[in-house]
């Protein structure tokens, strides 16, 4: 699925204020919507928590992108209610048929 300028401009832009706005989970659970910051290029992106592991490890999934990964909890922010209104720009494909 393709994203509009308009839709990009508007994670990127909400993406921007978490670094002023951080405030981290001392738990979290499955199925949270959060902000995660990406590994990869240390940045944040709208994410759902899709498994907890040990020792304070979540696995979440991009919402916007469709990767996952595994961070420390400290790796996920709260996520305003504001950004919880724009869909998701990715959506479940069957990779069984491939």
């Amino acid at each position: 699925m393709s994203r509009t300028s308009r839709e990009v401009g508007i994670v990127d832009w909400a993406l921007l204020y978490f670094g002023f706005l951080r405030q981290t989970y001392v738990s979290a659970g499955v199925g949270l919507a959060c902000a995660a910051q990406f590994s990869a290029d240390d940045k944040w992106y709208r994410a759902k928590v899709v498994d907890l592991g040990p020792s304070g490890v979540v696995t979440v999934f991009y919402v916007d992108y469709g990767n996952s990964e595994s961070l420390p909890l400290d790796s996920i922010c709260k996520l305003l209610h504001r950004f919880l209104t724009l869909p998701a720009q990715v959506s479940s494909i069957d990779n069984s048929s491939a």
